[in-house]
């Protein structure tokens, strides 16, 4: 597990000069994260991430490289050693609920341009399919009494007969929510946090993205360029990928001391007005 002078300590030995710590973002188990600068020299913020989860980390690496080779903004790689990564901090205005229209298409376009234009070189099938373990997902859910036993069978339903058997595949970001988008001036300044990027359906996405704005969606499919064709899988597979994705999210915000309950009870509603 790695430490906060643990780390600081490696980058000063590596690089030479005292690291000022400005503030922790996450550390918790195997990954610590944190915004610092250089007290002498080039003093432009940095984020330092340290995950002892070496393919996750090898896999971030990769995506920021591919995504930043096609034209998709990502922060800028500085070093790479041992567990270690350090990048540029990107700054900007987070896509929100709130947000206008506007930033919700220009959001949506440039996941169309991820979707489009990043290989799937080197990439990995994008992991949480869920499909075959939904149903153990929701059982441990109910044992910890997140969720109570009617919705079972619903849940499972939604998600049998929602996924595609052939779905559709290219690269996605793989962890969508509205605040791994920075904005700058009402345009897309970067998209962060790239460490579950895959190859999956790019579904899942679009589903992330307005987990808790549903309202946006026709949005988000106009500034996407969504076609018919697509508009209508998207409607026959997106409330599946939402609930796959809120199963897997209860167990981290569980693990992470977070509390779960609004993410429970929107997999309830969900089941009750299926």
């Amino acid at each position: 597990m790695w430490t906060l002078d643990d780390v600081s300590a490696s980058l000063e030995k590596r690089w030479g000069c005292p690291i000022l710590v400005d503030r922790v973002f996450d550390d918790h188990f195997d990954r610590l994260v944190f915004s610092a600068r250089r007290e002498r020299g080039d003093d432009t913020p940095i984020v330092v991430k340290a995950d002892l989860n070496a393919p996750q980390t090898a896999n971030e690496r990769h995506a920021m490289r591919a995504f930043a080779a096609h034209g998709i903004p990502v922060p800028q790689l500085l070093d790479c050693f041992d567990d270690i990564t350090v990048m540029t901090l990107e700054v900007g205005e987070e896509l929100s609920g709130t947000s206008p229209d506007a930033h919700w298409r220009a959001v949506a376009a440039a996941v169309r341009e991820i979707h489009d234009k990043v290989p799937a070189d080197g990439f990995e099938p994008f992991w949480p399919t869920m499909r075959h373990d939904v149903a153990r997902e929701i059982d441990n859910e109910i044992s910890r009494r997140m969720l109570p036993d009617r919705v079972r069978p619903i849940l499972i339903d939604i998600v049998e007969s929602g996924l595609p058997d052939e779905p559709r595949r290219t690269v996605i970001h793989g962890d969508n929510a509205t605040y791994h988008w920075l904005l700058r001036h009402g345009h897309v300044g970067a998209v962060i946090d790239l460490a579950n990027a895959g190859v999956g359906d790019p579904v899942v996405d679009l589903a992330v993205l307005t987990e808790w704005n549903r309202d946006r969606l026709p949005v988000v499919l106009d500034g996407y360029g969504a076609d018919s064709a697509f508009r209508s899988y998207v409607e026959r597979t997106h409330t599946a990928h939402r609930v796959t994705r809120q199963l897997g999210t209860l167990w981290w915000l569980e693990s992470h001391g977070v509390d779960a309950t609004p993410t429970a009870q929107d997999l309830i509603r969900t089941a009750e007005s299926a």
